[in-house]
């Protein structure tokens, strides 16, 4: 692989916290904005838990995630340390690989993801790690966007090195690993808003009912025995981890949605 160009030192992490904090701001930001205040009383009879979080829930969520943006920009630099030194399975050419493992070199990456953030998960739920450092992100138990980081700085670490660990081993192209940093950050983030924006029948489906939406998040935020997986639910099912309710509730969430929008549609239609 290429080694990068560059001699990166830790005064490079500042620019990767910038960028960290920022993506974090804007996309948790923007949600919050939409759901907890724009549209708050719109969408209120929407909202997974009817309870809103109070404001020092809130402040307490950005800190926690400030903190961890801190310490994902120290993983970023070491990782680009190792790049640069050739260390990495990062390359520049896509015809060293081609568009094929271009594109599927992302799913590859969230797969490993996946197995590590749920094996990882369930050991955080064992007493004392639940006790000493998980339950900072349990305290958010009707979470929101700003949650998505709200970590001890032991678990901030234990998520942020992943990907420098991946690069040293899966080939990896880095506009890939851009599109793989979004689809982790917008999951995250989407699994935090406290309202569901999947369809009707997602739950139900053959292929959707896998995929991890903002209920099923919720209920592992609410009962924490259940749901550890990120992206899909596919290691729920095989270890007996699923919530066997989470069906059930996403469908009366679903319901409240239904009600909400076919109101305001005889609405519009009375009004014609």
């Amino acid at each position: 692989m290429q080694p990068l160009d560059l001699n990166p030192t830790w005064a490079t992490a500042p620019v990767f916290f910038f960028i960290v904090i920022s993506r974090y701001a804007l996309l948790s930001g923007a949600l919050y904005f939409f759901f907890y205040r724009w549209r708050r009383e719109a969408l209120a009879s929407t909202k997974i838990e009817a309870r809103w979080p109070k404001p020092e829930v809130v402040r307490r969520e950005i800190l926690w995630s400030i903190s961890t943006s801190a310490i994902m920009a120290v993983a970023g630099t070491a990782g680009l340390w190792a790049w640069a030194h050739g260390y990495t399975r990062v390359y520049l050419d896509i015809d060293e690989y081609g568009w094929g493992y271009f594109f599927l070199s992302v799913p590859i990456l969230m797969c490993l993801h996946e197995v590590y953030f749920y094996w990882t998960h369930r050991w955080l739920h064992l007493p004392w790690w639940f006790r000493k450092v998980h339950r900072i992100h349990h305290e958010s138990v009707n979470p929101t966007p700003w949650a998505v980081f709200s970590f001890h700085p032991v678990e901030a670490g234990i998520q942020a090195v992943v990907l420098p660990v991946l690069v040293l081993f899966v080939p990896v192209h880095p506009a890939a690993l851009l599109i793989f940093l979004t689809i982790m950050t917008v999951t995250g983030v989407l699994n935090h808003t406290g309202y569901e924006i999947y369809p009707k029948k997602l739950a139900t489906s053959r292929m959707g009912r896998y995929v991890i939406g903002a209920t099923h998040h919720y209920l592992h935020h609410r009962k924490f025995h259940c749901n550890f997986g990120l992206y899909v639910s596919v290691l729920d099912h095989w270890f007996g981890t699923e919530d066997p309710q989470y069906v059930a509730t996403y469908q009366k969430v679903i319901a409240r949605r239904l009600r909400l929008f076919g109101l305001r549609s005889v609405g519009r239609a009375g009004a014609v």
